[in-house]
């Protein structure tokens, strides 16, 4: 929830800054200026092939900050934190548990671990704006390519409880931790507002990681953890962007 917390209070500093320079900057030329786009951004994705027998869909925030230039081409880059409610590799703690599955916690009570996923991407980006006439050449088809880093693994919750069978480096044996290189492609539409109330971006985001497990043996199963894996998702992600015109006064009237 904190990460949503920080989408909203950027989306509002993102209103709040374009009307300070409204005055100013009240309307741009139909031309294409240069800008420096920051976005508070949400995602929401559904696993495909292998990461669908991990995780369930997930909800991803973070933040993106981007430059366009005069011609249209668009890089930056951006981190996103990915988190989601639904785990599929079953009780993977089911050595360790009671005859029913609950685990002992550190009072003596039996109590189920809630299984959660996270996760985090960092990634460099190359776009190009595509505009569609005379008069919006600063809004348009919007697409980028980028490659990064790629981190997920399954949470096990012990904030409400304390299990001594987990505690140290004991966890580690369960949580999936996998990493490694990911490549994105996002399509979708990018819309500059000339008053600057409302600028934005939205559209179908692709991931392919091809990531390696960091714990290199699994507990539950007995078995190494060593091949590499492709994982990928696709999802839909909306950035909400401040803008930063390059631009001198003489680029504006009115």
């Amino acid at each position: 929830m904190k990460y949503l917390l920080y989408l909203v209070l950027l989306s509002s500093y993102s209103v709040a800054y374009s009307q300070q320079q409204l005055p100013q900057l009240l309307y741009i030329k139909d031309s294409s200026v240069a800008v420096t786009m920051i976005a508070p951004v949400g995602t929401y994705s559904m696993p495909v092939g292998i990461l669908a027998k991990r995780f369930g869909n997930f909800w991803g925030a973070g933040l993106e900050i981007q430059h366009k230039t005069k011609t249209r081409w668009v890089y930056g880059g951006g981190i996103v934190f990915n988190f989601g409610n639904t785990t599929n590799e079953g009780n993977i703690l089911r050595n360790i548990g009671t005859a029913g599955g609950p685990l002992v916690t550190q009072d003596g009570s039996l109590q189920q671990p809630l299984f959660f996923m996270r996760g985090t991407t960092f990634t460099s980006n190359i776009g190009y704006l595509h505009s569609f006439g005379e008069h919006s050449k600063n809004s348009g088809l919007f697409t980028t390519f980028s490659v990064g880093y790629i981190r997920h693994k399954i949470l096990i919750d012990q904030q409400k409880y304390s299990f001594p069978s987990l505690q140290g480096n004991l966890i580690n044996g369960y949580d999936r931790l996998t990493a490694g290189a990911v490549f994105k492609q996002f399509a979708g539409y990018l819309f500059a507002d000339p008053k600057k109330y409302v600028n934005f971006y939205i559209g179908v985001e692709l991931a392919q990681g091809f990531t390696k497990s960091l714990r290199g043996f699994n507990y539950d199963t007995a078995l190494y953890d060593n091949k590499i894996r492709t994982d990928m998702y696709i999802g839909l992600k909306l950035g909400w962007y401040i803008p930063i015109y390059q631009s001198t006064t003489s680029d504006y009237f009115r």
